[in-house]
């Protein structure tokens, strides 16, 4: 472990402590690792010989009162202030950046009315071919009085047959629209989560 990989660890874990004493524990052992150095041991020997981060946090956080501690965790941690020069490069790149932004909500807004106009489609394909099934079996009488029982017979036959392929055509335009919903609920969740991780983060 190399001494700027130490005191990444051991800033993490003494990071419940009040920020003078962590800081004051960080500088401890940051010279004493460069005492050891100085004695001619390398950097990674002189960090061995140091400890490990977690035993050093432990020690240094037992020797706090719980009070202390508390006090330290309860304590709300300050937001950080965007800089002038990020808030010049906001203003300054936000013809670009809105425009992005514009571009990428007309983009999931356009696959979204696509999607749907795909259902939307297969439905009007449903009901145009129950229609095609109903007037088949509505011209089945109508050709056998009229003596074309051939052609009545064979309009009763593409009549069922459209029937049953409206039937099952039925059931899957359920299942894709209950897909349908399942993906857009996932999409929202997701783009839901995004802000939220952000907000956490912050």
């Amino acid at each position: 472990m190399t001494k700027r990989e130490f005191l990444a660890e051991l800033k993490w874990r003494t990071s419940v402590m009040p920020s003078d004493d962590a800081a004051a524990t960080l500088e401890y052992y940051s010279e004493i690792i460069d005492d050891r150095m100085e004695e001619g041991l390398s950097e990674e020997e002189a960090v061995a010989a140091v400890g490990s981060p977690a035993d050093i946090a432990a020690e240094a956080l037992g020797g706090m009162s719980l009070e202390k501690l508390v006090k330290e965790t309860d304590r709300p941690k300050p937001k950080r202030t965007l800089r002038a020069w990020e808030i010049v490069l906001i203003v300054l790149g936000a013809p670009l950046w809105l425009s992005l932004l514009l571009a990428a909500v007309s983009i999931v807004i356009a696959v979204y009315i696509s999607l749907w106009a795909c259902v939307i489609s297969l439905y009007a394909a449903e009901v145009a071919v129950l229609a095609c099934a109903f007037a088949g079996v509505i011209a089945f009488p109508i050709c056998f009085f009229a003596g074309n029982i051939s052609t009545g017979v064979f309009l009763l036959g593409a009549g069922v047959l459209l029937a049953g392929i409206g039937i099952f055509g039925f059931y899957g335009c359920i299942a894709l629209t209950k897909a349908m919903c399942r993906l857009c609920r996932v999409i929202f969740k997701g783009i839901i989560s995004i802000f939220t991780k952000k907000e956490a983060v912050k």
